[in-house]
This record gives C-alpha cells, sequence and structure tokens, in this order.
C-alpha cells in the first residue's frame, strides 16, 4: 500500500470526544476520506441491504448522545463503499478480536476492502470505538497512522450513561475469547453473567436484559480504560486528551504540529469542547476504591508497578482545569450544564424505567391471562376425568349385568333358539343365494341347509326339557314338524319314534338312557317268552 493511500486510525473507547475528531477530520473533504466507527455489528445486519446504515441514525439519536451535529449521516462513507466490503465483514472480528494478536483475524481484509473503495486522491481514515486493545496487532499488519483519543475515566464513564448499549457492549468485551486473565479473574470475582453461545445479536440480548450494577458497571470499564491506555502508549503515533484539547490553547497546538510533522493536513480544534463533571470528596473516594481493585488485578498478573505509575500520572497531568476549580468560582454556563446533563440522564433513567414498568405490566397481564386459561383447562379436565369416572362405572354395571345375564339359567335355556335364529338367518341368506343362482348351482346348496337343521336338531334330542318345550312348540306347527321329521329320517341320529312320546317316568333320560332302558324292555320280554 502506498504511503499516499495508507490508513488512519482514530481509535478511542466509547465516548470520549471521537465523533468530534472524526467530523473535524471529515470536514477536510479533499484530503481525506472519512469511515465513522465502519467496524460496528450494524454493518453485518446492512451487508445484504445497505439501506440498514440508516436506520435509528436521525436527529433524535444525536440529541440522546450529544454528538456534535454532522452535514451527512454517520454511516455514508461505508454506504457509498457498499458493495466492496460486504463479503469481508463478520461478527467474530468486532468483539470476539477486541484482545487479539497480530496472527489472528482481526478485521484487516475488512479495512483493506474499504481502503480501496476510497477515491484515488483521498487518504481513507477509519474512527473505531472497538480497536483501542489491538492497535499494535493493525499496526503490525496495515502499518499508517495511528491516533488514540482519550479521556479522563470518570467523565467518560458517566457519559455511558447516556444509553444502556455501552454497558452492554463492554459485557460482550469483558467476556470475549482472547481476554486476559486478570480481566477473566476479575469477571469471576464480581460474578458477572456470561453469555455462553456464538450468536453476536443473541449476546446483545442476553446483556441487555442483564444490567450491570454501578460497581460492576465500573470496574470493567476502567479495567478497558487501562488495558487501552496502555496499547495507547505503546504503539499509537499520537496520544490525544480529549480534556487537554479543550482546555489547553498550547495543547491544539501540540496536536496540529504532531499531524503536520507526520505529513497530514490538521483539522481545525478550536471549537473542541468536552463536557467535564464536578466531583464531590465521597463521590471521588467511590470510584478511588473501585479502582484499587483493578490496579491489584492488573499487578497480578504481569503488569510492573511501573507502567501501572505512568498512565497514572499521564490521568493526572490531563485531568481537567475545571476540577481544580471550586464550585463557588466555577462558571454558572458551566454549572448549569452539567444540571442539564444530570437531568437528561434522570430522564433517561425514568424513560426507562416507564418501559421497564410496561413491560412488567404486560408480562403480568399475560401471566394473568395465562393463569385463567390454565385454570379453566383445569376445571375442563376435571369434568372430564368426572365423566370419565361415571362412564366406567357404567360400563362396570354393564359388564356386570352382562355377566348375570349370560350366567343365569335363562340365556342358558334359551341358547338353542339364539343358535337356531343364527341358522335360520344363515338359512334365508343361503335361500337368496339359491334363488338367484343359476340351475346348475343349485343343487350342492340345499344340502348346506339341511346340515344346518340337522345339527340343530341333534343338539335339541339331546336335551330332554328342551325337546319337550320344541316338541310343544313344532306341534303346534303340523306342516313344518312333518318337513322337519322327513328331514331327520336321513339322519340315523333323528328318527321319527324319537317323536313318539315316552312315559312319563323315562321322560328325564337321554336318549342313550331310554335306549338302553328300551332294551333292557325286549330283553325281559324274550326271557319271558322262553320261560
Amino acid at each position: 500500500m502506498r504511503e499516499k493511500r495508507a490508513p488512519i486510525f482514530v481509535h478511542s473507547l466509547f465516548r470520549s470526544g471521537s465523533t468530534f475528531l472524526f467530523d473535524r477530520f471529515r470536514q477536510l473533504e479533499y484530503d481525506y476520506w472519512c469511515y465513522q466507527e465502519p467496524l460496528h455489528e450494524i454493518a453485518v445486519v446492512a451487508k445484504d441491504n445497505p439501506e440498514q446504515l440508516f436506520v435509528d441514525m436521525g436527529a433524535e439519536k444525536v440529541e440522546l448522545l450529544r454528538h456534535p451535529p454532522l452535514s451527512r449521516p454517520y454511516f455514508e462513507e461505508l454506504f457509498k463503499a457498499w458493495p466492496i466490503w460486504k463479503d469481508s465483514i463478520s461478527s467474530p472480528i468486532i468483539y470476539d478480536a477486541y484482545f487479539s494478536s497480530s496472527d489472528g483475524e482481526i478485521g484487516v481484509r475488512y479495512w483493506e476492502a474499504l481502503s480501496t473503495a476510497a477515491p484515488e486522491e483521498k487518504r481513507p481514515l477509519f474512527q473505531e470505538c472497538r480497536t483501542a486493545c489491538r492497535i499494535g496487532a493493525i499496526k503490525s499488519q496495515m502499518g499508517g497512522y495511528h491516533i488514540y483519543l482519550w479521556r479522563n475515566p470518570w467523565d467518560q464513564w458517566w457519559s455511558y450513561k447516556a444509553d444502556s448499549y455501552f454497558d452492554t457492549v463492554n459485557q460482550i468485551i469483558v467476556n470475549s475469547k482472547d481476554a486476559p486473565e486478570s480481566l477473566k479473574g476479575l469477571v469471576s470475582s464480581m460474578n458477572l453473567p456470561r453469555y455462553k453461545g456464538g450468536e453476536l445479536f443473541e449476546a446483545f440480548e442476553f446483556y441487555r436484559k442483564r444490567p450491570l450494577t454501578s460497581e460492576q458497571s465500573y470496574l470493567a470499564f476502567y479495567f478497558l480504560w487501562l488495558m487501552a491506555m496502555r496499547e495507547g502508549q505503546l504503539y499509537a503515533d499520537n496520544v490525544i486528551s480529549i480534556d487537554r484539547l479543550s482546555d489547553s490553547k498550547e495543547f491544539k497546538f501540540e496536536v496540529r504540529r504532531r499531524l503536520e510533522e507526520a505529513g497530514l493536513k490538521s483539522p481545525d480544534f478550536s471549537s473542541c469542547h468536552i463536557p467535564q463533571g464536578y466531583y464531590a470528596e465521597k463521590e471521588r473516594e467511590w470510584f478511588s476504591n473501585l479502582e484499587a481493585q483493578v490496579h491489584q488485578a492488573l499487578l497480578n498478573d504481569r503488569w510492573t508497578s511501573n507502567e501501572l505509575q505512568k498512565i497514572l500520572t499521564i490521568r493526572h497531568e490531563s485531568q481537567p482545569i475545571s476540577w481544580a476549580v471550586s464550585v463557588s468560582d466555577r462558571s454558572p454556563a458551566d454549572m448549569a450544564e452539567q444540571v442539564s446533563r444530570a437531568r437528561t440522564v434522570a430522564r433517561g433513567q425514568e424513560n426507562l424505567r416507564s418501559h421497564l414498568a410496561a413491560k412488567i405490566n404486560d408480562t403480568e397481564e399475560r401471566l394473568t391471562s395465562a393463569e385463567s386459561r390454565a385454570l379453566e383447562a383445569e376445571a375442563r379436565l376435571n369434568k372430564a376425568d368426572k365423566a370419565i369416572t361415571q362412564l366406567m362405572a357404567k360400563a362396570a354395571e354393564s359388564e356386570m349385568a352382562i355377566k348375570v345375564i349370560v350366567n343365569s339359567r335363562s340365556w342358558r335355556i334359551t341358547a338353542p333358539l339364539r343358535a337356531l335364529n343364527r341358522g335360520l338367518s344363515e338359512a334365508k341368506v343361503h335361500a337368496r343365494e339359491f334363488n338367484r343362482a343359476p340351475s346348475w348351482a343349485k343343487v350342492p346348496a340345499m344340502p348346506k341347509v339341511r346340515s344346518l337343521l340337522r345339527h340343530v336338531m341333534l343338539y335339541v334330542q339331546r336335551r330332554p326339557r328342551l325337546k319337550r318345550f320344541t316338541l310343544k312348540m313344532i306341534n303346534r306347527f303340523p306342516r313344518l314338524k312333518n318337513r322337519l321329521i322327513n328331514i331327520g329320517k336321513e339322519n340315523s341320529t333323528f328318527k321319527a319314534s324319537s317323536y313318539q312320546r315316552v312315559p312319563y317316568e323315562l321322560d328325564s333320560l337321554t336318549p342313550r338312557g331310554r335306549h338302553i332302558y328300551q332294551n333292557l324292555v325286549v330283553a325281559i320280554s324274550k326271557n319271558r317268552k322262553r320261560d
């Protein structure tokens, strides 16, 4: 990559005045092609539909974030460079690679694609808020000129409260896969929630629903603040304090001089003004106690006292001038601005509470409705159980009644009649088939009917009581009786003589018994004749 086209990077954490610096460079439109936070999850969403870059980026968003007014949309250059970058952006390079070394995939292919898309006569500039802990890795692979922009941590952390997005992102960063061991230990000691999936937008939703306490929020932020400061001191070509850029004309001149010495056209920083708070002793103590915990965690993880002290010294030397001014000596305009910022945060918290209350009420209503439906379902289930119990009882009663009937004497007595009824029904069927059948098929049909009748007659003959009852009934129908006698004659088991009346005392004997009896009578008669 030619030096003229070597990229410029402005690295920072969120809420450090980076939008102001981006806008200053963008005003030099003949010299720079400026990308505002291209390494952003919105680029992943918009890679197949670049119109998404303009969603939720209007005047209301600018006012909420207290950004300087911009002449063009945030992502206009990224939109114009589409689609050259669409296949080189991915979720992992945004946050998973936050602490990556130069050996890993850190987004170089994406920035190179964007550099290619910049007009030939302009130098690409990337203003990034998600690269502060990989400055050295980017520089080793891409070269270029690197600026690190920073702000005093107390004001910067309070500025995070403008939107819950910033704390959510910090949770994603501190849980990234390449986080240093000291950070992992701090996260573990704070019992912070950890998303174990791999989908970036699910991670956003997971952490958004699990906001941090103030102490947890500042501990995580201050750790990242120190890590980024060290990275900037080690690898950036120009380290800029936005507080000093606001307070000191000399520092404005110094920054411009550094840029020009590097062969860059310097923007005008005269309008730089970053809001600066005033902190009472109790607030200072709160911050200091939490910072001491982070200092110890870093010293336990191979940080030296000298490198930590160097950062703290730079911080002290660059602290806002207003902190040295008593409250009574501060300008009314400055105090009014602090009150306005506090009111803005309060309104934001009130809106958040209102939103949460609405969601809670909606959830409670849905729970109430669900409970009502559950009670109705339970009532229907109980009613169904009761009906099933009643049906089972009725079924048991019916089964018992059937058993009583089947086991009754009358059922056993009428069994032949039922058999005869079934036989007659089958005979009717055979008769209909016989009438419809051709003449050559009618001969075999009648033997089936006769055979059935002979079986019925044999069954009746073997049961004396049933036989008496049947004969009594058949005697009423002489023609039927004669036909049955004729059929019975064809079978030796049923002779006409069987229908002759027998003495009453022999009536209860079976046919076999009467046959034996008749043989005895014949034998006795022969003996008498012999005598």
